[in-house]
């Protein structure tokens, strides 16, 4: 039958007493005698309690009363060795001996078991003899039965087994089997056990001993963790099953040494050995710093930080996250601290007493111009720049006619007065607050409240009339035509002083005389010369040919006149100047002349030609007109052969020049024509014209002059159609041009000399004589000569 625990070790009943026979157990374990379970070690089909000391007794089955019992087969342990048969018998009342039982031979060996992780056992077996007559049974020896345990390590057990005795069916068995256990030993340590029983001399028994002998070779190390003899569970385990095992509530076996749970266990946090540091305790496996653990500091990267160590960037207790303490604050015992009278804000320590950025509260801020006193923003000087309008401070860039003053900085706001307004904090009286008075001091004084007094206009500071002038609108008024220039009245139409304008003289050097004229002083250069014809001027003089046979200079200041060439044979007719040298045509002895601007030796440039007649410079050569024959001439100014530039004109007159063309009228056929100052294809730039005389030229127009129709034109250079520029004029003669107007004289009997702008426009009279005739302009002034009226030389200023 199967029984659900057993006693490992069988008992024996003899005369001496129980007795546990645990030769195997002792041999394996080295240590006493437990309690197993049947499954952990499978016995042969052998009956109960053996009566009698037969052979030795086998790991295995026990030897059946009566009947040797067949060994059993281990299941994964050392196979079990036949028993050897031993007689029965029957118990009998105590003092009495027993009853003997006859039965026949031992059983047989039993089959070795296969091992689960080892080798399995060897079958041996012995069979047991029965003895002569019949009457004694001897029993055969025991089986030796295979163990089974659970474990890391692995070993290997050889067992010897002899009996001797004088029984018939005396034998020796050999059994080597694979142990398979957690036994804890020294790396390649050998155990040997050695037991000897000796049984006692019976009737009918077998006599003699059984030696069993075991040895272990070490495979590993481990500990055995149950269902063996002599195992007992440490480290907190528990026998649960015939095995040692941690109880639930601590469930992980750490070390080989004790039972933890890891999900809780600050020495072994989530694993084995995974100890947690001071100040952490070990919650879900993980280690961990809170209030339970690090009550007396705070945690920085899950690090308990005590308060001896805490500083003022990393604060904190009760196990919360260290924090910096506010800039100006201080730790001391885990808590952060401002100084007395101080408050946190935004991280700060601040005085909401004195703070403008947090005036009686956090975020309450002053704004510019004020400061905190008290817990309370105010404006005032300490803080405002400008003036204060309540506790408002409004800077100079900002302040207004109504809320103006910086006289005293931090002040009460004023409002200025009409007719002054508010600059740079204070109330000031200028020409735009006070467009229509004067200012007294910082007054006002409009039109209707001015004196002769105090007199003035456009924010002017008000002055006294003077010299008999009266205030009228703001101005000191001289008499009609007269104007205040110094504080006196004048007529700037005809004062020299105040020409024109206050301060503008008009001079000049004797025997030259001036006069202011029209606003405009005009100056008489030289007078009594006769029949002055053509003129022309330079940075110094003024040059122009006498009529009668002379040319002559005189400073453009004015002052004694030079003749620089006469006996021109009563010739000289057009004349040009640059830097060096002055020129001009002989109209009747045909020739071309210069001579040097300072005097000296005419030198004739061109001879034989045919009334030469208009005269032009430039920087290399001279050009001229020869009226009779009809040609355009031009020689180097250094001299040479003339190069004739055009021929078959109409009576060629008037010339000019620019820098690529050379210009000119003819008088009799009516036209106006171009050609290249190096010469080559003639243009007609007008035709139609009536006795074209003079001529200039500007920048994009040619511009000329029709005595006969009285009317003055222009032709864009490029050629187009003319237009009249000037018409109802007196017999327009010479012309000239600058760079913003066009000058001409009229050389009548009611000779002027005219002025209209460049692009055209009503002409405006500059003089008016008798007979103008040549002209000329500079900078500031336009000059002419007067063929009649005692042969005058004239200048204008400003033109």
């Amino acid at each position: 039958m199967v029984h659900t625990t057993r006693h490992f070790c069988p008992r024996l009943r003899s005369t001496e007493g129980i007795r546990c026979l645990c030769a195997l157990c002792s041999a394996v374990f080295l240590v006493g005698c437990y309690d197993l379970k049947l499954s952990d070690y499978t016995g042969g089909d052998g009956g109960g309690d053996a009566a009698r000391t037969g052979g030795a007794t086998g790991t295995g089955g026990a030897t059946a009363m009566g009947t040797g019992g067949a060994g059993g087969g281990g299941s994964s342990g050392l196979g079990g060795s036949g028993g050897v048969g031993d007689a029965g018998v029957r118990d009998a009342p105590d003092g009495q001996p027993d009853a003997p039982i006859g039965s026949s031979g031992g059983g047989a060996g039993g089959t070795g078991g296969v091992a689960s992780s080892s080798t399995g056992g060897t079958t041996s077996s012995y069979g047991g003899a029965t003895s002569a007559g019949g009457t004694t049974d001897v029993g055969g020896a025991m089986s030796t039965g295979a163990t089974t345990a659970t474990a890391t390590s692995t070993s290997t057990a050889t067992t010897t087994s002899t009996v001797v005795g004088t029984s018939p069916g005396s034998s020796t068995a050999s059994t080597t089997s694979i142990f398979t256990g957690t036994r804890t030993f020294p790396l390649s340590a050998t155990a040997t056990t050695t037991s000897t029983r000796t049984s006692p001399v019976r009737t009918g028994m077998m006599t003699g001993s059984a030696t069993t002998t075991t040895t272990f070779t070490q495979m590993g190390t481990g500990t055995a963790t149950a269902g063996g003899c002599g195992i007992t569970c440490t480290g907190g385990q528990i026998c649960q099953s015939g095995t040692c095992a941690c109880p639930a509530n601590l469930p992980s076996w750490c070390n080989g040494t004790t039972c933890v749970d890891e999900q809780t266990d600050t020495a072994n946090c989530g694993g084995c050995g995974a100890a947690c540091a001071w100040g952490q305790h070990c919650a879900g496996g993980l280690c961990v710093c809170d209030g339970t653990s690090c009550p007396n500091g705070c945690c920085y990267d899950n690090v308990c930080n005590p308060y001896s160590s805490q500083t003022n960037s990393t604060c904190g207790t009760a196990g919360v996250l260290c924090s910096a303490c506010p800039v100006g604050g201080t730790c001391q015992s885990g808590q952060c601290s401002c100084a007395l009278g101080q408050s946190v804000c935004s991280g700060t320590c601040v005085n909401e007493q004195t703070d403008t950025a947090n005036c009686g509260g956090c975020s309450a801020k002053c704004t510019s111009g004020q400061h905190c006193s008290g817990g309370a923003c105010i404006c005032d000087g300490t803080s405002c720049g400008g003036c204060c309008n309540g506790n408002a401070c409004i800077l100079s860039s900002s302040q207004t006619n109504s809320q103006c003053g910086t006289g005293t900085a931090g002040a009460a706001c004023g409002t200025c007065a009409t007719g002054e307004r508010c600059v740079g904090g204070a109330c000031v009286c200028d020409g735009t607050s006070c467009p229509e008075g004067c200012c007294s001091g910082q007054v006002c004084e409009a039109y209707a409240s001015q004196t002769d007094a105090m007199c003035g206009t456009a924010g002017t500071t008000c002055l006294a009339c003077t010299s008999g002038r009266t205030c009228q609108n703001g101005q000191c008024a001289c008499p009609l035509g007269q104007s205040v220039c110094s504080g006196a009245c004048v007529n700037m139409q005809t004062d020299n002083a105040n020409c024109g304008a206050c301060g503008t003289t008009c001079s000049a050097i004797s025997p030259s005389t001036a006069a202011c004229t029209a606003g405009r002083c005009l100056v008489t250069l030289a007078s009594d010369w006769n029949a002055p014809y053509h003129i022309a001027v330079n940075a110094t003089n003024v040059y122009w040919t006498n009529y009668y046979g002379g040319v002559v200079k005189v400073p453009i200041a004015g002052g004694i006149p030079t003749t620089l060439a006469s006996g021109q044979d009563y010739s000289p007719y057009l004349i040009a100047v640059d830097i060096t040298s002055v020129y001009w045509t002989n109209l009747y002895n045909g020739t071309v002349t210069k001579l040097p601007t300072g005097g000296g030796t005419p030198t004739t440039l061109a001879s034989g030609q045919s009334m030469p007649a208009g005269i032009a410079v430039d920087a290399t050569s001279v050009y001229w007109t020869n009226s009779n024959d009809g040609t355009v001439m031009k020689v180097a100014t250094s001299g040479g052969t003339p190069t004739t530039l055009a021929s078959a004109q109409s009576t060629p007159s008037g010339i000019a020049v620019d820098a690529t063309s050379v210009y000119w009228t003819n008088y009799n056929g009516g036209t106006v024509m171009k050609v290249p100052t190096g010469a080559g294809t003639l243009t007609t730039l007008a035709s139609g014209q009536n006795a074209p005389q003079g001529i200039a030229v500007a920048a994009t127009s040619v511009y000329w002059t029709n005595s006969s129709t009285g009317t003055v034109m222009s032709v864009p250079i490029g050629g187009g159609t003319p237009s009249t520029f000037a018409s109802g004029q007196d017999s327009p003669y010479g012309i000239a041009v600058d760079a913003t107007s066009v000058y001409w004289t009229s050389s009548s009997n009611s000779a002027t000399v005219m002025k209209a702008p460049i692009g055209g426009g009503t002409p405006t009279t500059l003089y008016s004589g008798y007979a103008a005739y040549g002209i000329a302009v500079d900078a500031t002034s336009v000059y002419w000569t007067n063929l009649s009226t005692g042969g005058t030389v004239m200048k204008l200023t400003p033109k």
